[in-house]
């Protein structure tokens, strides 16, 4: 199969830059015209490189923009190189890069399995197929690859960092982290490298929480850890380790770093979240001694407090500490990036006082959830739990005038989840009770 036809597929299924103005240039342009091939990194005693086996020197740099994430520019000179070298089997190993990172393991997968069938020996194609053993704790399947590379390629650096991740999967110490540490910090390995670095620490066993703590906080300082990273430990020391003062803390450090580039709307509501959870420290609601922390919530959060809504709306154990300050703070018709209300978030995660709130707040109990009412959504949601929370906000529906919906299907016990038991009675009793107002009127 020529390497022409096998890059049709995936260049019809990857969308290149979209149209621009002649001669403008976007920041991640610019970024991606200075992108360079992987060298040698001299480490710790011992010469790496990235696919030893690959020589090309536009699949080289084909694979190091793949590793910036620059897929466009990546695209255009894999197209290119194919039309000057159309049976040159090397494109495989950037082409099953792709499909892997922009589609799925499963896809990159079988472009992996083709290529070795076609030539056993391709030594990177191996090590990418170990990655992906790995990938599924498969370590016996990803040792006997690295193997086999090892004989003809010891200088391969993803060789040496999959060793690194069975290391420490089977029997990580401290002397694991503080080389996966060296390794994220170093500046000479590809963002692939360093960000595996931090992945495979971050789910290290046999190591502190203080050494996790230090070693986001290297991530972080070496520019690796994404906003999503600082999210997850922000949320981990507010909500898990009862510490918002800490998870405050640690977003304003990053955000007066000389950069707002960790300002998403996501950490900016966990932000928020950390000053409300605070001002509850002080009183259980707002007053002139919070009203400083409060302001600071408000103005994270962008004028209005619905992204910290939406956090409590789907953490019940919330309700209680933050509620008080969301009371006419919140607005009930505003969408999140789903296009969900405060009141749908909170039937979707049977949060049965904020549906309460919201219906205080003005929320309009027959609104619709996607394509279902608020009723529907409940009742069409198969579940066997929280049964005193489902009741509840099914009669806060109805209460406010939702409409009885799906009664005679709720009534057929073969309907899924426990509508019948559940929710029959609560929809049989507002449907007489209407029935009987009906009939006096």
């Amino acid at each position: 199969m020529a390497a022409g036809r096998i890059l049709t597929w995936i260049l019809a299924s990857i969308l290149v830059a979209a149209a621009c103005p002649a001669f403008s240039a976007t920041p991640d342009d610019v970024r991606c015209a200075a992108v360079k091939p992987g060298e040698k990194i001299e480490f710790r005693g011992r010469t790496l490189i990235e696919t030893p086996d690959i020589a090309e020197p536009q699949l080289r740099l084909a694979n190091a923009l793949i590793s910036d994430q620059c897929f466009d520019q990546a695209v255009q000179l894999i197209d290119q190189f194919v039309q000057a070298n159309p049976d040159n089997d090397h494109v495989f190993f950037v082409k099953a890069r792709l499909k892997w990172i922009l589609f799925s393991q499963a896809q990159g997968r079988l472009v992996v399995d083709r290529a070795l069938q076609l030539r056993p020996d391709f030594s990177s194609m191996k090590i990418l197929l170990a990655s992906m053993y790995l990938e599924e704790q498969n370590f016996p399947e990803a040792s006997k690859l690295l193997d086999e590379v090892e004989k003809v390629h010891p200088e391969d650096l993803w060789l040496f960092m999959d060793r690194l991740r069975i290391e420490a999967g089977v029997a990580g110490s401290p002397a694991t982290l503080e080389t996966l540490t060296a390794v994220m910090a170093d500046p000479h390995f590809p963002p692939s490298a360093r960000g595996q670095a931090m992945k495979t620490a971050k789910y290290m066993d046999g190591i502190t929480q203080e050494q996790r703590d230090r070693f986001f906080t290297s991530s972080m300082d070496a520019g690796v850890a994404s906003d999503c990273d600082l999210a997850a430990q922000a949320t981990d020391l507010i909500e898990f380790r009862h510490d918002p003062a800490a998870g405050v803390s640690l977003i304003e450090k990053y955000l007066h770093a000389g950069s707002k580039c960790h300002a998403t709307p996501l950490v900016l509501a966990i932000l928020a979240e950390g000053y409300l959870l605070e001002a509850a420290k002080i009183a259980p609601g707002p007053v002139a001694a919070n009203a400083k922390l409060v302001r600071e919530a408000k103005e994270a959060a962008g004028g209005n407090l619905n992204p910290v809504a939406q956090r409590v709306a789907g953490r019940p154990f919330l309700v209680a500490p933050l509620l008080p300050f969301l009371k006419g703070s919140t607005d009930v018709s505003e969408p999140d990036e789903n296009g969900h209300s405060l009141i749908c978030s909170a039937v979707i995660s049977q949060n049965a006082a904020m549906v309460a709130a919201q219906l205080d707040a003005g929320a309009d109990p027959n609104g619709r959830c996607g394509h279902e009412s608020l009723v529907g959504t409940l009742l069409l949601t198969a579940s066997w739990d929280k049964v005193a929370e489902r009741q509840s906000i099914l009669r806060s529906l109805l209460e406010r005038g939702a409409r009885v919906e799906l009664l005679h299907s709720c009534a057929d016990p073969t309907l899924g989840g426990d509508c019948r038991t559940t929710f029959y009675p609560i929809l049989k009793e507002f449907d007489d009770r209407r029935a009987k107002t009906r009939e006096s009127l």
